[in-house]
């Protein structure tokens, strides 16, 4: 794709992203792996669940420091974050994909440690588990252990249950009974 088309492209996406057009919002931490893929110029197009996923992880360098990320409360209760931080390194092409993938996964850990921390300070929460298609990725689920190692949190991670999304419900009727109970 030459230059002037990929500015065009880029101006319809952007156009129909402000107006909110065929843009539905996600949670999903794996939309988080397509986008970071993408700047990278590893996968612009997937053509398998995960595919994104699998790429930036493979070529991911070791040893880097994550970009603190600001995390923030909505009045809503949900926990969100602004990934406007981690754009500029995303997009530093004077810097090698493998270190931006680094520094994506590590940043990416990072915050998920943060988002443990706060409910632990509001709720007391000490058990964690590392459920969905997501903890597949080897590089993102040995940064977070180490990390919950070293903050002192509990760390479970499915051993009979699929490791995919089928997790994630599971840990949703968990999380739900507990609300029943209280």
């Amino acid at each position: 794709m030459d230059w002037e088309n990929c500015k065009r492209e880029t101006s319809v996406l952007r156009h129909a992203w402000t107006r909110k057009l065929n843009c539905p919002p996600t949670s999903s931490i794996g939309r988080l792996f397509d986008a970071a893929a993408a700047l990278l110029g590893l996968v612009s197009e997937a053509s398998y669940e995960g595919q994104a996923a699998s790429h930036l992880e493979a070529i991911c360098a070791e040893g880097a420091q994550p970009i603190t990320l600001p995390l923030f409360r909505r009045t809503t209760g949900i926990w969100e974050s602004d990934w406007r931080p981690l754009l500029d390194c995303l997009q530093d092409a004077r810097q090698h994909p493998s270190a931006r993938a680094a520094v994506f996964h590590a940043t990416l850990a990072e915050l998920l440690l943060a988002q443990a921390r706060a409910l632990r300070e509001e709720y007391g929460v000490r058990q964690l588990g590392l459920t969905g298609g997501v903890f597949q990725n080897r590089v993102l689920c040995e940064r977070v252990l180490c990390g919950t190692q070293r903050e002192g949190f509990s760390l479970s991670i499915p051993e009979r249950l699929p490791c995919n999304d089928a997790s994630l419900s599971f840990g949703q009727i968990i999380e739900a009974s507990a609300h029943d109970r209280r």
